[in-house]
């Protein structure tokens, strides 16, 4: 709704309060709740309270042949966070393995394969890249983490 339209819709209200309930307090208290109602209306419309903090992506890319990592942590968006761990890694087939947003990711590599996973913490990704990487075999250790600022 626009101004204009709030404004015509605030003044309407306010006639029929005055119509039908002649008391002042009754007035303010319904031309409160409105203005309430309003703002929330406008807060959510608006994407929230927060909606200026803006996301932190980071990634972690692997390459196969060659045992290369690289890793990126607080950039504006998902693809620059994953170009810039792939071009990190140097070299030709490095590929992001994991990528997360206001968070950790960390790769686990083992005698016959690797896992990889995201968490609220270091700590969370770390356990889940290891059971990941166990699944595939034995001899797991954590080759790279990255966690975002926020």
């Amino acid at each position: 709704m626009n101004e204009s339209g709030t404004i015509a819709r605030l003044k309407k209200i306010s006639s029929a309060v005055h119509q039908n309930f002649g008391s002042v307090k009754v007035k303010k208290i319904l031309l409160a709740v409105f203005l309430a109602l309003w703002w929330v209306s406008v807060v959510l419309a608006s994407g929230g309270l927060h909606s200026s903090r803006r996301n932190n992506w980071g990634a972690i890319a692997y390459s196969k042949s060659s045992g290369r990592i690289g890793y990126s942590y607080d950039y504006a968006t998902e693809a620059q966070a994953i170009n810039s761990a792939v071009e990190r890694c140097g070299v030709r087939d490095c590929q992001a393995v994991v990528w997360f947003v206001n968070g950790c990711g960390a790769l686990a590599k083992g005698d016959k394969g690797y896992g990889w996973a995201i968490g609220a913490s270091r700590s969370e990704a770390e356990g889940k890249a290891l059971a990941e990487c166990r699944k595939r075999g034995g001899g797991c250790r954590i080759v790279q983490w990255a966690c975002t600022s926020r």
